[in-house]
């Protein structure tokens, strides 16, 4: 590690603390807006192994918020994950990267999850948000899990975001009720009970899958947001990281929320249960059995294999 290259930072937490930076395994689920800018400031602040589970390409829309991407990867339909290591190599060639371009509910989702040290969560519904809590409590492994707000409706212009960090202690996206459970439920019906509930109620499931604005630097506020509690969640300087983080856009401040976990969490309950939990039943519901495995690919040669989990 050239620690001429960290000079300014090992200012604020040494050579031991930028250790623990480069020894440290993220798993980044969902590299679209947030996710490639949390993989960036990553790079940028030395962390040197990551797993990128994302199953999208880059489209033109995505142009206005995806760190890295170009017209040509629009051309190309090329793959998010592909984007976001190309990004990570520019900055540091020798990161040791695990790319898996599918959902995190398969076989090389999970071995990448399991294989981390720490999941940063940047998916956008609810119902990955869930699983991802879940498997975050069951294997006790720290869980940073992000999401922007925006709306604009006729009253006024609405835009925020919020950081909810789930470590070993009690408290989750779940019993902090930040997940919408009517969102949740949709998202993980099988394909045959959304179209009965189209058929019912003359709603197509893509009208529930409601997109709202997606800006750039609103992104970039809640990823840096998230990079500095790693830092001192990484390093142990200064304080613990905070539970849960909101920004306001309108007022301009981050605030810490003094939410407490509502008692009696299924998911807290689980915390370091691991296979006694049976999370592999998501993907066994997604009959992924019957489907060729897909294989984490690894870069630059680093490494031979993936360990046991993965994700989106």
């Amino acid at each position: 590690m050239d620690l001429e290259r960290f000079d300014r930072q090992l200012l604020l937490f040494g050579r031991e603390g930028q250790e623990k930076i480069a020894a440290t395994r993220v798993a980044i689920v969902g590299l679209g807006g947030i996710g490639s800018h949390v993989a960036q400031q990553l790079a940028y602040l030395g962390v040197r192994r990551f797993a990128l589970l994302d199953g999208d390409v880059v489209t033109i829309s995505n142009l206005n918020r995806h760190i890295g991407s170009t017209e040509e990867d629009v051309a190309r339909a090329t793959p998010k994950v592909q984007v976001v290591a190309r990004t990570i190599r520019s900055l540091d060639p020798s990161a040791e990267i695990v790319q898996v371009d599918d959902s995190f509910v398969t076989p090389a989702g999970f071995a990448a999850l399991a294989d981390s040290q720490v999941i940063f969560g940047c998916v956008d519904r609810d119902g990955a948000r869930l699983l991802l809590t879940e498997f975050a409590c069951a294997y006790d492994q720290p869980y940073f899990d992000l999401a922007t707000d925006t709306r604009d409706d006729e009253q006024r212009v609405d835009f925020g975001g919020r950081l909810m960090i789930r470590t070993s202690e009690q408290g989750c996206a779940y019993c902090l009720d930040l997940l919408d459970l009517e969102e949740v439920r949709r998202d993980l019906s099988s394909v045959e009970r959304r179209a009965e509930e189209y058929a019912m109620y003359g709603v197509p499931p893509d009208a529930l899958d409601q997109r709202g604005p997606s800006i750039v630097s609103l992104n970039g506020i809640l990823a840096s947001l998230a990079v500095m509690e790693f830092i001192l969640f990484i390093t142990g300087i200064a304080r613990p990281p905070k539970r849960l983080l909101r920004y306001d856009g309108l007022r301009g401040v981050v605030i810490e929320s003094k939410d407490q976990p509502r008692p009696g969490c299924p998911y807290c309950a689980q915390i370091g249960k691991g296979a006694a939990v049976d999370w592999l039943r998501h993907v066994r519901d997604r009959r992924l059995a019957a489907q060729p495995e897909r294989r984490p690919r690894v870069a630059n040669g680093s490494r031979s294999e993936s360990s046991s989990l993965s994700s989106r």
